[in-house]
C-alpha cells in the first residue's frame, strides 16, 4: 500500500483512500508491464481495473482497443504473444470478455476484429511467401473490407484486382490447407452488389475450380502400384474438402457463415 510523507518526513497511511491508492498502484503496474511487453502480467490486471474503472485514470477498454489497433510500437515475442498480430487478438479477446450484455455487439470493434483476424490468417499461411505478395494481399483486404481514414467508397473505386502472383499464392494455400484458404478468400471477397467487383470475385471463385480440376487430373493420372489406393483416397478426401467449401454467392465470391 502506497503511503504519503508527513511534514516531519515520516510515512503516513492513506486513511480513507486505501482503495483509490491500491487501484492507482495496479494501474501503474499494468502500464509498466505493457511497456515491458510482460503481457501475461498485464492481463492479470485488466479485470480489476475494469471493475474499478471509476477510480482509474483511463478506461481500460479504450487502452485495449488502442493497443489492438496499433500493436507495432509495443514489444511482442514469446510463447503467448509471438507477434503484433497475436497482441491485437489478445487485446480484442480481453476487451470482449469485459463487455456487458447491454454493450454487445457495439464494443467488439468489427473493423479491428476483421483486420486482426486477417493478419493472423496471413501470418499462418504466408510462411515462405514474398513480402511483395503479402503486402499486396493485405493492402487489398484493407481497401475492400476494413474502414480507414478515407471513405470506403473511394477505396473500393480504386481496386484493380489481385495480380497473377497473388492469386497463385492464394491458390496454393487453398490447395494445401482448404479451410485456411477459404477463410482468407472470404475476407478478400468484395461484398458490394456491383458489376465492377464481379470480375474480382469470380477470379477468387475460379481458384476453387482450379483446385478441383487439379485433383481430378491427379486421380486420372495415378499409376497402379502398391500404394495407389491410399493415394487415391488422399486426393478424394482433399477433393471433397474443397467441394464442401465451394459455396458461391450471388456476387460471385466465396461465402462463409461468420468469422473463422
Amino acid at each position: 500500500m502506497e503511503t504519503g510523507k508527513s511534514g516531519d518526513g515520516k510515512t503516513s497511511h492513506p486513511f480513507g483512500r486505501e482503495e483509490e491508492v491500491a487501484v492507482g498502484q495496479l494501474f501503474v503496474c499494468f502500464c509498466n508491464n505493457v511497456s515491458l511487453g510482460q503481457w501475461e502480467l498485464a492481463r492479470a490486471c485488466v479485470e480489476q481495473l475494469h471493475n474499478y474503472r471509476e477510480k482509474t485514470p483511463c478506461n481500460i477498454q479504450d487502452i485495449l482497443k488502442a493497443i489492438a489497433e496499433h500493436p507495432y510500437d509495443l514489444r511482442s515475442g514469446g510463447v503467448s504473444v509471438p507477434t503484433p498480430h497475436h497482441l491485437s487478438w489478445m487485446c480484442i479477446t480481453e476487451n470482449k470478455g469485459l463487455q456487458t450484455q447491454e454493450q454487445l455487439p457495439v464494443g467488439i470493434y468489427p473493423d479491428i476484429y476483421q483486420d486482426t483476424e486477417f493478419r493472423l490468417l496471413i501470418f499462418e499461411a504466408g510462411k515462405g511467401a514474398s513480402d511483395n505478395v503479402l503486402q499486396e494481399v493485405y493492402r487489398f483486404h484493407c481497401c475492400a473490407i476494413t474502414k480507414r481514414d478515407t471513405s470506403r467508397e473511394h477505396q473500393l473505386a480504386t481496386l484493380t484486382g489481385l495480380s497473377t502472383e497473388a492469386l497463385s499464392f492464394l491458390k496454393g494455400i487453398l490447395q494445401e490447407t482448404p479451410a485456411l484458404g477459404h477463410a482468407i478468400l472470404a475476407h478478400l471477397t468484395v461484398s458490394e452488389d456491383r458489376e465492377m467487383y464481379l470480375q474480382h470475385n469470380q477470379a477468387l471463385q475460379k481458384l476453387y475450380i482450379d483446385c478441383i480440376f487439379e485433383d481430378l487430373e491427379a486421380l486420372n493420372n495415378i499409376k497402379e502400384d502398391e500404394d495407389h489406393i491410399e493415394r487415391s483416397r488422399d486426393i478424394c478426401r482433399h477433393l471433397y474438402d474443397v467441394l464442401a467449401l465451394l459455396n458461391p454467392s450471388r456476387d460471385g465470391g466465396p461465402q462463409t457463415s461468420g468469422p473463422v
